[in-house]
């Protein structure tokens, strides 16, 4: 490409700036994109602005970048552009077709390759979907709200997922849909192995975006104690109240949740994140005379900052046990055996050393002993903190073995082996030297001796 643009007539700078060149480290002028499948990206107008490459999967290695795009340039901004954008899209998100966003360019391809005219696919450039790429959308009259969101179906998806939904609206989060790919880890690779009606089963059957959500937090969120549970379930409960009140939400949520927290907790949960705070309420009792009765008052800020703190405490202890359960614990930690493979014992472990770490992190225990100095019985909440944490400790630490005898104690038991083995060998000497008793025939015609054939 270098030549070629040469040819017609285009300086170096000009290739240099406009990111389709670029210099190696003895000043040669080479392409950006050699051996690469190029695709153009456009900008609102329609322009080709810049490229995103593919690496040729027959010559690459594990050190060669797989996507390669323009750098930022005076007509390049990544953030503000969208694989798949051309006047023609804008057109037809306009005329009522639904926005499908998927994550790279080869999977914006395997949608097209469906040729419906109702789905528009489109991928961010190699960032995470931004509020300038969404309000692109919109003002080419797309309606979010009806969006379709299918990224891969790895670990990076499901974040993207969340991110996606935080930029939406209330009302486009509301009833943005959200498609899952069975058996293949994208778009891509479903056509790649002739699953095309798979993928176009499973952006005609997309569920809503919020479920897939919540079903991302409870996944990789911890909740194996009751205070975690409940913390989730408010974080997620908070997020929700931006949304329009929903009761399918609100079921799922519940059932995500099961087994965790019992779904009447979680509902309540809700109700008191929707509720308004700090109203008068009026009470009539049974003659019907209404009295006015205050209900208690949590001002909100202070409500929201005691479940932060809370959710930082769970997530600091969580940060302890996962230093201890590594492979080079605290060494207050290192008598303690070391976490089972068994996830159910696991768990069991985890819980108590989370007992420990948090007594000591509470107060401040430094030192290698586990608990530190016995507090007074007259403390109170500590008192009551190192009980259950002496007791979680005492499941942690093996059997110790009887101590070793001190170099006085070890003297005395030598000499007492020797002389038990003296007495030993003297007691076998005596009976050696002593005379032994004559033996004698006795006489068959004694009495009490049978006779011979008798």
């Amino acid at each position: 490409m270098v030549g070629h643009l040469r040819s017609l007539g285009y300086r170096d700078d000009a290739l240099l700036d406009s990111g389709v060149a670029t210099r190696t480290r003895d000043g040669r002028l080479i392409d950006r994109f050699r051996d690469r499948l190029v695709m153009p990206i456009r900008d609102p107008e329609g322009l080709i602005v810049g490229f995103t490459a593919r690496a040729n999967p027959d010559v690459a290695d594990a050190r060669t970048p797989k996507y390669l795009n323009t750098p930022e340039t005076a007509a390049f901004h990544k953030r503000e552009l969208l694989h798949g954008w051309s006047p023609t899209a804008a057109a037809r998100l306009a005329a009522g077709a639904r926005a499908v966003f998927v994550e790279g360019p080869l999977d914006v391809a395997a949608v097209a390759s469906l040729h419906r005219d109702d789905l528009v696919p489109l991928a961010p450039c190699g960032t995470a979907l931004t509020d300038a790429q969404l309000d692109l959308i919109r003002r080419a009259g797309g309606d979010l709200a009806r969006a379709i969101f299918l990224f891969d179906a790895d670990t990076s998806g499901p974040r993207a997922t969340v991110r996606a939904w935080e930029r939406l609206t209330p009302t486009e989060a509301h009833t943005a849909r959200g498609a899952v790919m069975v058996g293949a880890k994208d778009p891509g690779e479903l056509i790649q192995t002739g699953r095309g009606e798979d993928l176009d089963a499973a952006l005609r059957h997309a569920g809503h975006l919020t479920h897939d959500v919540i079903d991302h937090f409870v996944g990789t969120t911890p909740t194996d104690t009751p205070e975690k549970a409940v913390a989730l379930a408010r974080r997620l409960g908070d997020a929700l109240t931006r949304l329009p009140d929903d009761p399918e939400t609100d079921v799922y949520l519940a059932g995500a949740l099961t087994g965790r927290l019992d779904p009447q907790t979680v509902y309540d949960i809700l109700a008191n994140l929707r509720s308004p705070i700090g109203a008068d309420t009026i009470v009539v009792t049974d003659d019907g005379d209404p009295t006015s009765s205050t209900r208690r008052v949590v001002d909100p800020a202070v409500r929201d900052w005691l479940e932060r703190q809370a959710i930082l405490i769970s997530d600091r202890l969580d940060a302890l046990v996962a230093d201890i359960e590594g492979d080079t614990p605290p060494a207050w930690a290192r008598s303690l055996y070391r976490p089972p493979a068994d996830a159910r014992t696991l768990a069991v472990w985890r819980a108590r050393v989370r007992d420990v770490a948090a007594y000591r992190d509470r107060y401040a225990i430094t030192g290698t002993d586990p608990l530190g100095p016995v507090p007074p019985h007259d403390v109170g909440a500590q008192t009551y903190a190192y009980e259950t944490a002496k007791t979680a400790l005492k499941k942690l630490i093996p059997t110790q073995p009887p101590p070793a005898p001190t170099a006085e104690q070890a003297d005395q038991l030598d000499t007492l082996r020797r002389r038990l083995e003296l007495a030993r060998v003297q007691a076998v000497r005596a009976t050696e030297e002593s005379p032994q008793p004559e033996m004698t025939t006795p006489d068959p015609h004694m009495p009490g001796i049978p006779k011979p054939g008798m």
